[in-house]
């Protein structure tokens, strides 16, 4: 059964910026294209942490604002601009699978969550 399920909008390298800013990431692959190509990626990418705030709103639906959870998750693959994402948390034998895919069939993340 599908405890939660979320599209983000289309993502732009902007958002990653910004993401970025806040965070005090000061990685330049998630802000200047140029040094996300020297790094071998096709443009910037969204932070592991950008992924993981798209994941606190998950956890919080399913597992309430006032409780306490973790995440067991494993980035599988990067945060692209010009792409949305679909967050799922599913239960799956009692357990709480969750998975991020990219609109262009990619898994960005896969684990667990656990309250």
């Amino acid at each position: 059964m599908t405890a939660y399920r979320y599209t983000t909008p289309i993502l732009d390298a902007l958002a990653f910026a910004r993401m970025s800013m806040a965070t005090d990431d000061s990685n330049p692959i998630h802000f200047d294209h140029q040094a996300a190509v020297r790094a071998g990626l096709p443009s910037v990418i969204g932070s592991g942490l950008f992924v993981m705030g798209l994941l606190d709103k998950a956890a919080r639906s399913v597992a309430g604002d006032h409780a306490g959870y973790k995440f067991d998750i494993q980035m599988r693959g990067p945060v692209l601009p010009g792409r949305s994402l679909e967050i799922s948390v599913v239960d799956d034998q009692d357990r709480l699978v969750v998975q991020v895919n990219d609109s262009a069939g990619g898994v960005v993340a896969k684990g667990r969550l656990h309250y």
